[in-house]
């Protein structure tokens, strides 16, 4: 629909610039009878193909906010030649008057400023399905609640409420899952409400991101078998960072299912932009859950500690719905709980990453009163993916390293600094490490921005390479790493 958009925003500012530049009226206006052979002008064909658009957008239900200028200017423009043409017919084809070109003059020139401005929102705001991945199966998508009772009050909960987090899993579907609806990206009008909120911007201006569809089916049923013997898939769990949200990895989460994994990402409440609950209940982005630096390192690193803290602590609630085999629609007993890896960006990166090492303390604490690690039931995860992985509020803990495989990838914008010295101490103490960079990007690159807007790199807020090809090295590079980790 995107080319059928722009061409519509065109033609309606070529018709508007037609009204407002020819020297005499360029809609039709003579009398039927004193027609040139060819009945209609370039004003009136211009018109037709507008409004055959116009049509086409409202039988596919794909008129938005992006939109409206344009149209107005259309019907606006319309209704100013169809008045003119009724007078000149009323008055035997009589000359335009210099009062009806000039109101002509300006309505095209009011016409042509809407619809240049529903041309930049095209543009800027474009609307493009996810990518579909390139695994050989099917995708399945499900949402469901996890609730953590060990943890309450926090942040903006009341005392004694206890923790809940949102998750969304991704699987192998069966055949015939093209028979089931496929999921919105953006979930709810919450999230795209506070993705504007965010950027600054009215409510209204992400309206949009409702008609942008991710592959997932909606609780189409799972596969009935997987690579396994016994039937059971391999888990990644996804943690999205600060004023992220489960949806930001959906590309990673689709192509691991493609290839039969299941992926379940995490929406931190009051973390991520907005969570929204089954039951109605939305959990907004908390901005005192991260303070400024500028209103105290000490607060600052206090907070941020907090924060990733509860993210880990987030992570190990759904890795214990997955190990217990509950909870998970459509997947009950079909999660192999010894074979999770972990993804988490920036935030969430630094997050997997501490799950990761208290899962590991856990273990050896386990094992040294156990004959083996393996009698001691505790177990840890096959790898750990940071991307951006943001690892200042954990700096305490980096010397212990990491047995646990990793991988990093990251932004170009991210080079150098505090972050990346203490990734080098990490590296030093811990096992297997894989790094690599991407040239040209940025830190939002990660997060799907390229769905969002197409000025992210014109905004600072991605690198100065194209998202799609950014994702084109990510997604299979990290894809591949873990496939390999969780096969062994």
């Amino acid at each position: 629909m995107g080319y059928v958009e722009l061409g519509y925003c065109i033609l309606v500012l070529a018709v508007a610039l037609d009204c407002a530049i020819a020297r005499a009226a360029p809609y039709t206006s003579a009398p039927l009878a004193a027609r040139r052979p060819l009945p209609f002008t370039r004003f009136d064909i211009g018109m037709l193909a507008a409004f055959a658009a116009f049509l086409c957008f409202i039988v596919t239900d794909s008129l938005d906010w992006r939109l409206d200028a344009a149209a107005v200017a259309m019907f606006a423009l319309w209704s100013v030649s169809f008045a003119a043409s009724t007078r000149r017919r009323s008055r035997a084809g009589a000359d335009e008057t210099r009062g009806a070109a000039i109101g002509r003059r300006v309505a095209g020139s009011a016409g042509a400023l809407a619809a240049i401005f529903s041309l930049a929102a095209v543009s800027v705001f474009p609307i493009r399905d996810l990518e579909p991945p390139t695994g050989p199966h099917a995708v399945g998508t499900a949402s469901f609640v996890v609730v953590d009772g060990s943890r309450t009050g926090v942040y903006l909960d009341a005392p004694g409420t206890p923790r809940r987090v949102m998750a969304q899993a991704w699987y192998p579907a069966a055949p015939g899952a093209e028979d089931y609806p496929r999921a919105r990206w953006i979930p709810d009008e919450a999230l795209e409400r506070a993705y504007a909120a965010y950027a600054g911007l009215p409510a209204l201006t992400m309206s949009h991101l409702s008609r942008i569809r991710a592959n997932g089916r909606v609780e189409a049923p799972a596969l009935g078998g997987s690579p396994a013997e016994d039937g059971s898939f391999p888990v990644v769990i996804l943690s999205h960072g600060w004023t992220g949200s489960r949806t930001m990895h959906a590309d990673l989460a689709e192509e691991l299912a493609s290839r039969g994994i299941v992926a379940i990402a995490v929406d931190h409440p009051y973390g991520a932009l907005a969570v929204a609950f089954p039951d109605g209940e939305v959990k907004n982005l908390y901005r005192g859950a991260l303070p400024s630096r500028s209103d105290g390192v000490e607060a600052f690193d206090r907070a941020s500690t907090f924060l990733e803290e509860t993210y880990a602590a987030d992570i190990a609630a759904v890795v214990g719905v997955v190990r217990g085999g509950r909870a998970v629609p459509g997947l009950e007993g079909r999660l192999d709980g010894g074979r999770i890896a972990l993804v988490g960006h920036s935030t969430g990166g630094g997050a997997a990453l501490l799950a990761a090492m208290i899962a590991e303390t856990a273990a050896e604490s386990a094992a040294e009163s156990a004959a083996t690690a393996t009698e001691s039931g505790v177990v840890g995860f096959l790898g750990v993916v940071g991307l951006d992985a943001w690892v200042e509020p954990i700096a305490a803990r980096l010397d212990e390293g990491l047995a646990t495989p990793q991988l990093h990838v990251g932004s170009a914008s991210w080079a150098g600094g505090r972050n990346a010295e203490l990734l080098g101490r990490l590296r030093a103490a811990s096992g297997e490490w894989s790094e690599t960079r991407i040239p040209g990007s940025g830190h939002a690159d990660f997060a799907m921005l390229r769905y969002v807007t197409s000025a992210g790199s014109v905004t600072g807020l991605a690198g100065e390479r194209d998202g799609f090809a950014f994702a084109a090295d990510v997604t299979p590079l990290v894809c591949d790493w873990l496939e390999a980790r969780l096969s062994r």
